[in-house]
């Protein structure tokens, strides 16, 4: 069982009182579809928890939810907090939108609180410098440059910043930087929504199926580290509802950055933004927070596409051990008889 956030790697703390599933100190659940994820109080990010974990605490989450006085609630969605202060989010079966507020609207909001810090921090650093600078003759043009760079930095991160390691399809394992995010495309594939053109430290590759998707979910977390507004959070929603599912918003954002067009006329929002800058950047932020979202619900529905075929297998191996256990009770001239009907029939 794991104890950290699959996004920022911080502990995601504990709770006392579901023991089939003690980590986490906000659990979300949605016991229609089966579903148990642990919310990081630093990053927002949402973990969906491995299956052999998830049944009995998704009871025992809903023992606790039903039983606990003090809630908010619309007619989808609720959350309580129960008595050790862990906090419950029950799922019904929610807008998008909806379902989207209560997912993204913190973890982008938390992002953008912190980045915004940090951007200020650099930037008086460089104002400072620049004051300086100037107070001991530098020239006009070094400081401006100096401020250039800073403000570069703060907008789309220090270039130099490692921001993941990759497995390519050679083998070999990819060091990816801030700085390589200007040179990576989502770009179209015969068998997949997307395939990825990967810019790394010494080379560029291209990395299709489920190691793109993967990829460009850490990505795009990059990407979108400013997190967004609610409206932002609300105009991305209506841009991956216009295309109806994950995959298909992937593969038309593959399509506008192959051609640099967007083919969707209903929303001039979708257009690429005309950036200084290549690569995931140039999309637009619309763009960018769908992709992300997209990214996230296509993984979850791989793993309930893994969970439905293991499913499948126990139960054909249950039947068979059924079939055997029933047959140890009936005589072998009545089953012979009845193979030799099935046989006629």
């Amino acid at each position: 069982m794991y104890s950290t956030c699959l996004f920022c790697m911080r502990s995601l703390g504990h709770n006392s009182l579901i023991p089939s599933f003690p980590v986490g100190t906000r659990l979300a659940f949605d016991s229609a579809q089966g579903r148990l994820w642990a919310t990081c109080k630093h990053c927002g990010g949402w973990n969906l928890t491995p299956v052999e974990t998830r049944w009995e605490a998704i009871e025992e989450c809903e023992r606790l939810y039903r039983t606990t006085p003090t809630r908010i609630a619309t007619n989808q969605i609720g959350l309580a907090q129960v008595r050790d202060g862990t906090e419950l989010i029950r799922i019904g079966k929610p807008l998008r939108s909806e379902f989207a507020a209560w997912r993204y609207g913190a973890q982008f909001a938390k992002r953008r609180t912190k980045q915004v810090a940090i951007a200020g921090v650099g930037l008086a650093a460089a104002g400072s410098f620049a004051i300086a600078g100037l107070a001991v003759g530098a020239s006009v043009l070094v400081v401006g440059v100096a401020l250039v760079l800073n403000g570069h930095a703060a907008l789309y991160g220090r270039p130099r910043s490692l921001i993941c390691l990759a497995s390519l399809p050679d083998g070999d394992v990819a060091r990816i930087r801030m700085g390589d995010l200007t040179g990576t495309r989502l770009v179209p594939d015969s068998l997949s929504p997307f395939a990825l053109e990967l810019a790394y430290e010494g080379g560029r590759a291209t990395v299709t199926g489920s190691a793109a998707a993967n990829i460009a979910a850490i990505l795009f977390r990059h990407v979108n580290r400013y997190g967004a507004p609610p409206q932002l959070v609300q105009d991305s929603v209506v841009a991956l509802g216009l295309r109806g599912t994950p995959d298909a918003y992937l593969r038309s954002i593959a399509r506008i950055e192959a051609d640099g067009v967007s083919t969707d006329s209903a929303s001039d929002r979708e257009q690429l933004i005309g950036s200084p800058v290549d690569g995931l950047f140039a999309l637009s932020p619309v763009q960018r927070l769908a992709c992300e979202m997209a990214l996230n619900e296509t993984s979850e529905w791989t793993a309930g596409q893994a969970e439905l075929r293991e499913l499948e297998q126990r139960w054909r191996e249950a039947e068979e051990i059924a079939a055997i256990a029933d047959n140890l009770f009936v005589p072998k001239a009545i089953t012979d008889a009845l193979e030799r009907l099935r046989t006629r029939a």
